[in-house]
């Protein structure tokens, strides 16, 4: 058995079982996104559904990357190119803050 692996189900639980505070952030009246990878999101990959269910919970823009859950690293420029345009789009259209409104 190896010797760091209660601390690695330790962390496994607190990460399953962590839950945002949605009201909090909501009332925080910031402009939020979540994001996922497209790959990801086909293959229904559990963090790629968390994203999509807190996009649900705080009514936000969920931004689709292209690739896998690693492509911010081997597709860094598309992934910069994603945010930014996502950026620049709500700035033009006037949307500052998002939640709580």
């Amino acid at each position: 058995m190896r010797p760091d692996i209660g601390r690695e189900f330790l962390e496994t639980v607190l990460l399953v079982n962590y839950r945002p505070d949605f009201e909090k952030i909501r009332n925080n009246q910031v402009l939020i996104y979540t994001g996922a990878a497209t790959a990801s999101v086909k293959k229904r990959r559990f963090y790629a559904e968390n994203a999509q269910i807190i996009a649900a919970e705080l009514a936000c823009e969920e931004i689709l990357f292209p690739g896998h859950h690693f492509s911010f690293f081997h597709f860094a420029e598309q992934c910069a190119d994603v945010i930014c345009s996502t950026f620049v789009t709500n700035i033009l259209s006037g949307q500052s803050i998002k939640q709580g409104s």
